[in-house]
């Protein structure tokens, strides 16, 4: 079933259409959706959007990114959500690369100069819509329905073409597998212009329930919204997580689950939480935009096997594969390969020509080892790899051990030019300690810890690392920003 199709049976369910869809900076019903998906799409349809056009937004977490998502169904185009944090510069090179016919702004964003072709247009224009019966739908379940963008460590976004089938029935195996039916509310504290805060959001609405929404996000905001309802659950980066926790300053009574992706969630952050937060339960998956759902676990599997990611979700299969692409020994560490659950259907630029099949083998990049349980355990990205006279380093081996010295918050390790060796190992460490002192515990600690060609030769202290808009540590910034300190 489309998932507006869902949406509009819980609206005509005279049990249900008043039940709020979204609540925080205002309510709006099931009923009240579904007549703003009407208005919407009555809009496009007006201004010439057809089957297969790219319609932007640029909106802070607001309902009608959602209301855009399925009147763009309605009229068969796909949605390219945008962040509000990108530059105006940024954003004009997505929507090119897009030919995106209009991009709809939202309170507080101005878009600048957008390219040629590409209409400006502002939510409001729905309010003062006037009520439209629906009309039949263009737009089917095969098709493009959401241009994801990857929310990446590594420098200019890629677009990915998402089918509405593909992310209904992922989001769908989700709410089954993770019983999250059973929550009443989902606090969204994760930007929705982004896969965690736009999926999970969406999965709590395909589930008939409540979604509260903060426009301005803040770990204040995030415990008041988690503080307003019974029964809540949400969805962010680990270190959004912590500082949840941190500001929240006592557990907050109601606050059920915790679903954790993007970013590692370390041992660390997992005790502060625990002791914050005694009674959430966290589970944390693994995935990527190209590759969808690849592995998840609740907090036991963690317990019984510190570091792993879980076991392959429902209807998945995993692979470690070396270099030559024959499969690895299970332990030995090499590029994670995933096949079921098809998600991403093609980059944007060839979504044209074929890219995978139902049964094919995908990966991200991402290298890790099975164990004999079946659990995943990440080692970094193929393209993180530094490569010291001919030797390899994973930098994830590097950073699990930075992070353990008192006063860390994180930690980057990468590789920047060497005359001789090619790469040298640099680590760049987000702290408020004093920086000699620090970096003499550091260089104990490597010491101690690593092969010599391992240890970093240098230590740059900042007091947080870069991110890009997803709560990512971009690792991209951090390379720019070493290679400028050096000129």
């Amino acid at each position: 079933m489309p998932i507006s199709a869902s949406l509009r049976a819980f609206a005509a369910n005279p049990a249900h259409r008043n039940r709020l869809a979204f609540t925080g900076d205002r309510d709006l019903s099931y009923s009240g959706l579904v007549d703003r998906v009407d208005r919407a799409a009555a809009i496009l349809r007006r201004s010439g959007i057809a089957p297969g056009d790219v319609v932007a937004t640029v909106l802070y977490n607001d309902a009608a990114l959602y209301v855009l998502f399925l009147a763009c169904r309605e009229v068969g185009a796909a949605l390219l959500p945008l962040s509000p944090r990108q530059t105006a510069s940024e954003r004009r090179r997505v929507l090119e690369r897009t030919a995106a016919s209009q991009c709809w702004a939202g309170d507080g964003v101005e878009l600048g100069e957008l390219p040629a072709g590409c209409a400006a247009r502002h939510v409001d224009e729905i309010e003062r819509e006037p009520p439209a019966a629906p009309s039949r739908r263009a737009g089917g379940e095969d098709e493009a329905c959401w241009i994801a963008a990857t929310g990446g460590s590594t420098g200019e976004p890629r677009l990915w073409v998402i089918p509405e089938r593909n992310l209904e029935d992922n989001l769908r195996i989700n709410v089954a597998a993770w019983g999250l039916d059973r929550h009443g509310v989902h606090v969204s504290v994760a930007p929705l212009a982004h896969g965690i805060g736009f999926c999970n959001a969406l999965a709590q609405l395909l589930t008939g329930g409540t979604v509260h929404l903060t426009a301005r996000l803040s770990p204040a905001a995030a415990v008041a919204g988690l503080r307003a309802h019974e029964r809540t659950w949400t969805a962010l980066v680990p270190t959004l997580l912590l500082d949840i926790a941190e500001a929240a300053g006592e557990d907050i009574p109601g606050f059920e689950l915790a679903v954790c992706a993007g970013a590692t969630l370390t041992a660390r952050v997992r005790e502060r939480v625990a002791q914050a937060l005694p009674g959430l339960a966290i589970l944390e998956y693994y995935g990527s935009t190209e590759m969808g759902w690849v592995t998840s676990q609740f907090d036991d599997g963690w317990r019984e096997a510190p570091g792993s990611v879980g076991r392959a979700t429902p209807g998945t299969r995993l692979e470690i594969r070396r270099t030559d692409g024959s499969p690895a020994p299970l332990g030995e560490i090499g590029e994670v390969f995933k096949r079921g659950r098809p998600y991403a259907a093609a980059p944007f630029e060839t979504r044209d020509e074929p890219w995978i099949g139902p049964d094919d083998w995908v990966s991200s990049g991402d290298r890790g080892r099975l164990d004999a349980e079946g659990r995943l355990h990440l080692a970094g990205r193929t393209d993180d790899l530094i490569i010291v006279g001919g030797l390899n380093v994973d930098p994830s081996e590097i950073e699990a051990h930075l992070v353990r010295c008192p006063g860390v918050a994180d930690a980057v390790v990468v590789g920047v030019p060497d005359e001789r060796l090619g790469e040298r190992v640099h680590a760049v460490v987000a702290s408020e300690r004093d920086p000699e002192e620090l970096r003499a515990d550091l260089a104990d600690l490597v010491r101690r810890e690593l092969s010599g060609y391992k240890a970093p030769t240098g230590f740059t202290i900042v007091r947080e690392l870069p991110r890009n808009p997803a709560g990512k540590i971009s690792r991209a910034q951090v390379r720019e920003r070493l290679v400028e300190d050096d000129r």
